[in-house]
């Protein structure tokens, strides 16, 4: 055989023999269930390769199944029949799928390659054996490009591909709220299929952890102070959205009461004043024995006054503040008090004394912090003191304003400067030496008019209130105020003989104790 039948009779053998082994390169089935989530998985390659040539499929080859690869599974389930339509490459799915790779495979090429005509006769001319070879070069070509498709990819390092969708879920539903609650539930929402995390402390820059779920409210009923929700979403396609982060503050605390100022152990005064403190503003409720008109407290001191209460021994007497919010304090326990009546060694009421005048009065009081000008000890007529002042004694009264009255540039006092009253709910001495009431017709205010029915003059005690702070100074005037329009009984032009308890009426911090209409001796 000539050089060049020999070349083209291994060209021949070659190209056969290159077909034969393309053929059984591209044998191979899918062998395993494919789901979302999977990456960089040749299966996952072979079956994106499969469902791009069932033109179901138009994204990238890059072997991870995410919405793309989820979509085109659901596409072939459909074109085929296969319930469910899930997206899931299950054994329904992969029994299909295998039957058309099977189905599609070509027949042994030998058969059509190769001419049935032999091929070891001399007599075969040059022409006829390459006329061959052409043909089944041409046979060889085909084959390739059908099944270069199938052949099972090698394994190689793939940079994944983002996905189509990469906008990550917005929750709605959550704001900030201002209102201070005892308890607070939260709800929100995503797009459709999302899950969610969260978190709730005290840290305003926190991230929730851990896994997600469909929960989609959350609630807080204990604790003090402020409180942040934490929420992140997570959607079908896998983006993660940032932390909404909102806040309330929330209120479980009581109010916390002290006492202050005790009722004295023993006394005559049926309504005796009592100061305790609050550490919020609120209701005042009470139990035991004790009662009262006032019902509400401040945050800070809180001076009461009793209601009438009977000669004996008060041991049960209780005092709670709610807040706004329901909180309820504890019960304070009134220290226990007794109320005697008049003292034994005591001499009965004296009848009113010669040039005494008993007046049903309206008492009210002014202090340091509201005295004209305000901040100041400054009087009108100065007696015995240059500022207002006094210990209370018959020797040092305790300056007292009165009403007056400008008529024809006159400035005439309701009781000339100097009088001396006795009050027997302080059982303190008075002297008349400012006055109440402003402006250029002062009898039309104040002290000069306006007094309860019942009462016949107005008179405004000194309390000063240096030693405590504005708001226990305006208390104690307003524990010595007959604000419910009781009478006090007050003397006009004194006997020296009435019992003292001598100071200001307001001193450190704490009110006098308040001792009823009935002028006892000493």
């Amino acid at each position: 055989m000539t050089n060049k039948y020999k070349s083209v009779l291994v060209t021949f053998i070659l190209l056969t023999s290159l077909v034969t082994t393309t053929v059984y390169a591209a044998d191979f089935s899918f062998e395993r269930n494919l789901s979302w989530g999977m990456q960089d998985s040749d299966q996952v390659r072979q079956l994106q390769e499969f469902l791009t040539e069932q033109e179901v499929y138009s994204g990238p080859i890059n072997g991870n199944f995410y919405s793309l690869t989820y979509r085109g599974v659901r596409a072939f389930q459909q074109k085929y029949d296969i319930n469910p339509v899930s997206g899931y490459f299950g054994p329904m799915s992969r029994t299909q799928a295998n039957a058309l790779l099977v189905a599609n495979t070509p027949a042994a090429v030998s058969s059509n390659v190769v001419a049935s005509e032999p091929t070891t006769t001399a007599a075969v001319s040059l022409e006829t054996l390459q006329a061959r070879v052409n043909a089944a070069f041409e046979q060889t070509t085909e084959l390739q490009k059908r099944f270069s498709q199938y052949k099972k990819p090698r394994a190689t390092t793939t940079v994944p591909t983002n996905p189509s969708d990469t906008t990550p879920p917005v929750i709605s539903g959550l704001s900030n709220d201002i209102t201070v609650r005892k308890s607070k539930t939260w709800s929100w929402n995503s797009e459709s299929g999302a899950t969610f995390r969260f978190l709730i402390d005290t840290t305003s820059n926190s991230s929730p952890s851990g896994s997600f779920s469909s929960v989609t409210t959350a609630t807080r009923s204990t604790g003090t102070g402020t409180y942040y929700l934490h929420v992140q979403a997570r959607d079908t396609a896998g983006n993660t959205s940032g932390t909404i982060t909102v806040s309330v503050v929330l209120d479980n605390t009581a109010p916390v009461l002290s006492q202050i100022t005790a009722v004295p152990l023993t006394g005559t005064n049926t309504t005796p004043s009592y100061t305790f403190k609050s550490t919020e503003k609120g209701t005042i409720t009470y139990a035991g024995d004790c009662t009262s008109g006032t019902s509400s407290a401040i945050s800070g001191n809180n001076t009461i006054v009793f209601s009438t209460l009977a000669v004996g021994t008060h041991s049960n007497c209780t005092i709670r503040v709610t807040d706004v919010l329901g909180n309820r304090s504890n019960a304070l326990a009134v220290s226990s008090f007794i109320i005697t009546g008049l003292s034994g060694t005591s001499t009965p009421p004296p009848s009113p004394q010669v040039g005494e005048i008993y007046l049903n009065a309206y008492t009210t009081a002014y202090t340091y912090y509201d005295n004209t000008p305000p901040g100041s000890a400054d009087i009108s007529h100065p007696i015995i003191h240059q500022k207002a002042g006094g210990t209370g004694t018959y020797a040092d009264p305790i300056t007292i304003a009165v009403g007056h009255s400008i008529i024809s540039g006159q400035d005439i006092l309701d009781y000339p400067a100097g009088t001396k009253f006795y009050i027997p709910n302080v059982r303190r001495y008075f002297i008349v030496e400012d006055t109440c009431g402003d402006g250029n017709t002062p009898q039309n205010g104040p002290c000069h008019t306006g007094f309860p029915s019942g009462t016949t003059t107005w008179l405004d005690m000194w309390i000063d209130g240096q030693s405590g702070t504005n708001a226990q100074a305006d208390n104690c005037a307003s524990a010595v105020t007959d604000l419910n329009g009781e009478v006090h009984v007050a003397i006009k032009n004194p006997a020296s003989n009435y019992r003292v308890v001598a100071g200001p009426v307001f001193q450190n911090g704490s009110c006098t104790q308040q001792y009823g209409n009935t002028a006892v001796t000493q």
